[in-house]
């Protein structure tokens, strides 16, 4: 029989992707993120310290779900909530803009982004060349992934069915349609692997001092 000891070594040597949660951990688990998040929002004024603790075990308890798996934009946007009232700036941001992936319009959510980023002193600086390019590609932040990529898939698609009957019957401006379809399914095709690097990629935020 394996002792207690032993038992204790080898779970603590495993890595986190061989140790999930159950269901049931997991509903309880987000139960208890939830419950200490609103113990301290009731706190914040009668014991600020109490609540800034509250707030670190919260974003704790959300963190434990994402690392167990769990991957979604609200849990995301919870995560960044927790960490932002507990502090942690700069992973509240890399937390909001991993929700982005899943609900880019959302208000809320880019609200509360917006105002993360103006409490770090390395907030980017937004110039006009940037300005314009923002302006130019608002589809990459407005439009969800699956949306593009059934879009990418749809110019694609009409690209080659032009080129197949280009070979049947003439086709006012061939030429134009059949590039402009090419090349806007390249475009959503290359935005959707930007995506793609984008969840795969440490979302890490330079730390520097808080304004």
């Amino acid at each position: 029989m394996i002792s207690i000891t032993t038992l204790f070594c080898i779970l603590a040597l495993a890595s986190p992707a061989e140790l999930h949660l159950s269901h049931e951990q997991q509903i309880s688990v987000l139960s208890e993120a939830q419950g200490s998040y609103d113990s301290a929002i009731q706190l914040q004024t009668s014991d600020p310290v109490a609540s800034k603790e509250l707030f670190r075990r919260s974003a704790n308890r959300f963190q434990l779900l994402v690392d167990d798996g769990i991957d979604n934009g609200k849990l995301w946007y919870n995560l960044g909530n927790a960490q932002l009232q507990a502090g942690k700036i700069e992973d509240a941001i890399a937390a909001y803009r991993s929700s982005q992936m899943y609900m880019p319009s959302d208000a809320r959510l880019s609200t509360n982004l917006e105002y993360a980023e103006t409490l770090v002193s390395n907030t980017k600086e937004t110039n006009d060349a940037t300005s314009i390019l923002q302006r130019i590609t608002f589809w990459h932040a407005t439009l969800p992934t699956q949306a593009r990529l059934t879009l990418g898939v749809i110019f694609w698609v009409a690209c080659w069915a032009l080129l197949a009957l280009r070979f049947f019957r003439v086709i006012p401006y061939f030429k134009t349609a059949t590039i402009t379809f090419g090349c806007l399914a390249l475009i959503l095709g290359a935005s959707i692997v930007a995506d793609s690097a984008n969840q795969q990629a440490e979302q890490g935020v330079i730390t520097s001092k808080l304004l």
